[in-house]
């Protein structure tokens, strides 16, 4: 069975319903002053009004005593006494009150001569920051600030504020104030008034603040009532501790999923630093890539003017080997005719020595060529030139791996946050940055097989030169050696005549090889040209990987931005997370030994209001011992301006029973 207890009201919020009830209790004590006796009872009932200054200290104290008919004797230490209700005499000795009624109903007033209380109530007015006395304060305009406070009276004696609860009522006009704020206040339309309404439970204390705009302020009395509280309450304490253990399972949970994700964002943060470090490195790569491309693509231009000076020659070579076919063939028919050989033959040798030398000149210039188009040489000259081909490789591979991973790990963070409203703008972010990255990672793969095409090309190009420049060796070899026999030829011819049977044969012989030669030569001239022809397309090659270099850089530096923003608001999160880890952890450590704290809190209440009836005792003096109950109400001055008009004075006349009843509410 559940442990049934009796437990007063604390401020907590999870006793809301209790707390309704207590306003309600409340509601009902402020709107039916006062509270009347039972008809049959004969107990005493005892209602202070306390009427104070607008600045919370006591003026007077006057207390209406309720009794039923019958012979009366009541105890307390009154400056002055007076029957409201009844014509019956009542006599005062010392502190005794005595009478004697038949009306079923008494009310007599007694006017206290001490002004002790068990509230000390302090109440501070500020105009514009300024402290200012309710009277000064009256009339003006500005920002009022009120500083309310009741605390305990430790020179009363008695137990009062152990056990009486409070409501205070403060109401202002709404056409004299605006923008009221009160944080502790609840605040209701009662017309066009707002009323604050604060409530004090038994031994506890009143801090609070009430702020507004005024024009021309004035302010009603603030009205303080005072009733001794018990409330019956069934409370299930393994019932509610089950519920706090549940609490403090759920926030080591919070605060475990808290620290993970903390972790891993700081996590997501180095993986941020490092692929900001690696997009930075690329996008230095790929401006060193794009001056280095720029570079080659004048170097392969500048190839590209020499071949084409090499074909602008290759004409004369045409023209000087026909004609030196021309000469053979000229000797050949001289020699036929046996003419006289020596004015042809030195020409044959002019022609021949001509010939060797273009021959050589090519062979050099092929050499040249072969060593400026090779991919070593395009490797070296682009290394010069600030571009590492094969370390540019090597980055493209890491930088690709690098934005691989980011892509997974944005990817990962995208699926972890998705959904949850705080992050909208951080997903649309991230899709982003994935975009821009599967984007760059495109662009370096088409960089990289760019680079290995550009490879493959200059190797085919360098192997077209490797034919020529071995052909044009073994040309150069083989005519070094048919132009030391042309150049003997005049002194054979000189020295042995009757040979020139043998001669003209032998003359025969090199013009037909000549004719192969000459074939050869128009052979070499059409393979400098097709060479021609495709270094223009390396040329071309060069432009387009140049443009595509551009776009690189061009794509690196968006990259770098987006990489540079995705950072920043990586950091900004990771911040938010470390602060949300803190405030768990915070809570978590607040929170992990409620056990013992609510039930601490328990027993605090069951030493409060509740629980143990507590029996009513008089407020007037300890000597009245029947005491049905006690009950106060405190009022202070009206904050009102002047009137400086004069009031004719009106002859007294005898008050009836109800006017000096609610005289009892006016401040005297």
């Amino acid at each position: 069975m559940k442990k049934r207890r009796y437990v007063s009201i604390n401020k907590k919020r999870r006793y809301f319903s209790i707390l309704m009830s207590l306003i309600t209790l409340f509601y009902v004590f402020s709107t039916v002053i006062p509270t009347f006796a039972d008809e049959n009872s004969k107990e005493k009932e005892e209602v202070v009004y306390i009427n104070a200054n607008p600045s919370g200290s006591v003026k007077n104290i006057n207390v209406v005593n309720i009794f039923g008919s019958g012979e009366v004797k009541d105890y307390g230490i009154y400056s002055k006494v007076k029957m409201l209700s009844s014509t019956a005499k009542i006599n005062q000795s010392g502190d005794e009150i005595s009478f004697n009624t038949k009306d079923k109903k008494v009310y007599y007033q007694g006017t206290l001569s001490d002004n002790e209380i068990p509230w000390n109530i302090s109440i501070k007015y500020y105009l514009n920051d300024k402290e200012y006395s309710p009277k000064d304060l009256a009339g003006k305009n500005g920002k009022i600030k009120i500083h309310l406070r009741i605390t305990k009276n430790k020179n009363f004696e008695g137990d009062f504020f152990e056990h009486y609860a409070l409501q205070t009522v403060v109401k202002l006009d709404t056409d004299i104030c605006e923008n009221i704020d009160s944080p502790k206040a609840t605040i209701a339309n009662v017309g066009s008034i707002k009323q604050l309404t604060y409530t004090t439970l038994p031994n506890k204390e009143l801090d609070t603040t009430i702020t507004f705009d005024a024009k021309k302020f004035e302010m009603d009395p603030i009205n303080i009532n005072g009733i001794k509280l018990n409330l019956d309450i069934d409370l299930s304490e393994n019932e509610l501790i089950g519920k706090v253990n549940q609490l403090v399972d759920a926030t080591k949970k919070l605060n475990n999923g808290s620290s993970q994700l903390n972790s891993k964002s700081n996590e997501l943060k180095k993986g941020s630093n490092s692929l900001n470090s690696g997009i930075a490195s690329l996008n230095k790569g790929a401006y060193d890539l794009d001056n280095g491309i720029g570079r080659l693509k004048n170097g392969v231009e500048g190839v590209q003017d020499g071949l084409n000076q090499l074909n602008s020659k290759s004409t004369d070579l045409v023209n000087g080997s026909s004609q030196m076919l021309n000469g053979i063939q000229t000797i050949q028919s001289g020699l036929k005719s046996r003419d006289d050989f020596s004015g042809k033959t030195q020409e044959l040798v002019d022609g021949s020595e001509k010939i060797n030398q273009g021959i050589s000149d090519l062979y050099k210039g092929s050499q040249e060529f072969k060593e400026k188009v090779g991919v070593d040489s395009y490797k070296s000259i682009m290394k010069e030139n600030g571009a590492d081909v094969d370390l540019l490789q090597q980055k493209n591979s890491e930088a690709l791996a690098k934005i691989d991973k980011e892509i997974k790990a944005l990817k990962f963070l995208l699926s972890a946050i998705e959904g949850k409203p705080f992050t909208e703008i951080k997903v649309l972010e991230i899709k982003k940055q994935i975009e821009s990255l599967e984007e760059i990672s495109l662009l370096i793969k088409g960089n990289s097989a760019t680079l290995q095409g550009a490879e493959k090309y200059i190797d085919s190009v360098s192997d077209g030169a490797d034919s020529i420049t071995n052909n044009l060796r073994t040309l150069n070899e083989k005519y070094e050696m048919f132009n030391s026999q042309i150049n003997q030829i005049p002194k054979i011819m000189d020295t042995i005549s009757e040979k020139v049977d043998k001669l003209s044969n032998g003359v025969d012989q090199l013009a037909d090889n000549y004719k192969e030669l000459d074939n050869g030569i128009k052979q070499y001239t059409n393979g400098v040209s097709q060479l021609s022809n495709g270094n223009s397309q390396i040329v071309q090659g060069g432009s387009s990987l140049s443009d595509g270099s551009k776009q690189l850089l061009s794509g690196t530096n968006s990259l770098k931005k987006g990489s540079d923003r995705l950072g920043s608001g990586i950091e900004e999160y990771t911040r938010g997370v470390s602060k949300l880890n803190d405030g768990i952890s915070k809570y978590y450590n607040q929170t992990s030994n409620m056990e013992s704290k609510v039930k601490k809190q328990i027993e605090e209440i069951e030493k409060s209001i509740g629980g143990k009836e507590v029996k009513p005792v008089s407020f007037v003096s300890e000597k009245n011992k029947n005491v049905k109950s006690v009950q106060f109400v405190i009022k202070t001055e009206q904050i009102k301006k002047a009137n400086v008009k004069k009031v004719e004075k009106k002859e007294d006349k005898p008050k009836t029973f109800w006017e000096r009843f609610i005289n009892l509410f006016k401040s005297k």
